[in-house]
């Protein structure tokens, strides 16, 4: 696993929909400096997310966004 390569912001996170507050709050941090190791130690650190959970969420978060921008891409005009 590479949990501390650092995720580039990409542009459709600007418009993202956030189905629930920790998604929101993961797409906040990605920033273009952190890694999901990085983002998963502030969601921790800022919300008290259980350690042993927070970066298997983070990562969840993080593919789904990812879907999300995927499938507005195909289905845009």
């Amino acid at each position: 696993e590479q949990t501390e390569l650092v995720i580039a912001r990409w542009p459709e996170l600007d418009s993202y929909e956030a189905p629930h507050p920790m998604f929101a709050a993961v797409a906040g941090l990605v920033d273009g400096t952190r890694s999901a190791k990085d983002i998963a130690a502030v969601m921790v650190e800022r919300f008290g997310l259980p350690s042993e959970a927070a970066l298997g969420g983070v990562r969840t978060c993080l593919l789904e966004m990812w879907r999300a921008a995927r499938s507005d891409e195909r289905t845009a005009p």
